[in-house]
């Protein structure tokens, strides 16, 4: 369970980025303990990559961390992975669309 989390901020490494999208990205990384150095293609975590648009959490960021936050944590690494990404999916297909699960 997470209970609380710090999280320091190179200034200067910040450069001009906006305080509010620093925020969303410090949230991102500490909410979710993501590897920000192979960030998903539409991701707040790609705020300090060269030609970055994002300045908030997307919708890719609210979908994963709504997955994450509802898994059950009583599996195996390998087998939540996958249920990680259904859950993803799940959240991310409009419904029509949703994977049918067997």
């Amino acid at each position: 369970s997470l209970y609380g989390a710090t999280v320091v901020v190179d200034a200067p490494k910040a450069g001009d980025a906006p305080i509010d999208a620093v925020a969303a990205y410090a949230a991102m990384v500490a909410f979710a303990e993501m590897n920000a150095m192979a960030p998903p293609p539409d991701s707040i975590l790609n705020l300090f990559q060269p030609n970055s648009i994002e300045s908030s959490l997307t919708d890719w960021d609210l979908a994963f961390l709504k997955s994450l936050y509802r898994m059950p944590l009583d599996r195996r690494s390998r087998i939540q992975r996958g249920h990680l990404v259904e859950a993803l999916l799940d959240e991310r297909l409009p419904n029509e669309k949703a994977i049918k699960k067997p």
